[in-house]
């Protein structure tokens, strides 16, 4: 059974970026304005559908109003519509000028798409325009790691990943990818500090359990512990079929392959491809 490969630096990289809504309000119709407001209390409440409405006809009664763009640009973000966002958030920019937020969001937008010389770019105008924005700094250093991660270049990158840590101490993502390279470079001491850390600032996330179960399992073959992560990550996501795959592999390096059958089922009930290979096989080895 194979070991754990840890996954490219793409899913580690766009997550938990962050982003800038500004909820300020300047010169609109009033009409586009109450429908604006609605759309910032749909965000926050996390129904992005019915927000996008509501910036929409913001739009469409002050198709000048540079916060509605700023607020559709955002849910888009959200929907992984990036073009889409990109557009909005450049339309804010040419309406209302320099303002940091708006280089902020389409600077993460343009990181989710990998398109990091502009990510860069815009976050560097974050920077000059608002010398004390946190957020400007660490995607800033964690999106030029990135970069230098992809060019093999990990001492490098953690040390922008170090900055960003020391300017931001609660931002996660660089606590995701300096575990992602200390992982690679077996350094499994300093990969369990960054991903308790990642786990004690976002305890309800389930991807953080998910990758201490691994951790536990390449380093220190725990598997009584790699098991306990797995379960807790199945039981905040029980959808997600990767992290029944992580439980059925442990299961089976620890000798118990009934109970890893029944987890590569589901992991592959789950459109888990390697799972469902690795079902036949155990059935074939039968």
């Amino acid at each position: 059974m194979k070991n754990f490969r840890f996954k490219s630096f793409a899913k580690l990289s766009i997550m938990l970026m962050g982003a800038s809504f500004l909820c300020v309000f300047f010169s609109c119709t009033v009409e586009g304005l109450n429908e604006y407001n609605q759309g910032v209390k749909y965000v926050n409440e996390r129904q992005y559908e019915k927000a996008l409405e509501c910036f929409n006809k913001s739009i469409a009664l002050d198709p000048n109003y540079y916060n509605a763009y700023n607020g559709r640009g955002y849910v888009y973000n959200h929907l992984a519509m990036y073009e889409e966002a990109i557009v909005d958030f450049t339309k804010a920019i040419e309406l209302k000028g320099d303002e940091p937020d708006y280089y902020f969001n389409r600077g993460n937008a343009y990181t989710y798409l990998k398109k990091y010389d502009l990510a860069i770019k815009d976050y560097t105008r974050v920077i000059e325009l608002d010398p004390q924005h946190k957020n400007g700094y660490s995607n800033y250093y964690c999106t030029k790691a990135i970069v230098l991660i992809d060019q093999g270049k990990r001492e490098e990158a953690l040390h922008y990943l170090n900055k960003a840590i020391s300017i931001d101490p609660t931002f996660l993502r660089s606590y995701l990818l300096r575990f992602g390279i200390c992982t690679e470079l077996t350094e499994y001491d300093k990969a369990f500090n960054d991903i308790n850390t990642f786990i004690n600032l976002l305890p309800n996330d389930s991807f953080g359990y998910y990758m201490r179960g691994r951790c536990y399992v390449e380093d220190k073959k725990n598997y009584k512990m790699a098991i306990i992560d797995f379960n807790k990550a199945i039981s905040i996501d029980p959808e997600d079929g990767e992290y029944y795959q992580g439980r059925a592999i442990t299961h089976y390096n620890s000798g118990k392959k009934d109970e890893a059958k029944k987890d590569f089922y589901t992991a592959c009930l789950k459109g888990d491809d390697w799972s469902c290979e690795q079902l036949e096989k155990l059935f074939e080895n039968k």
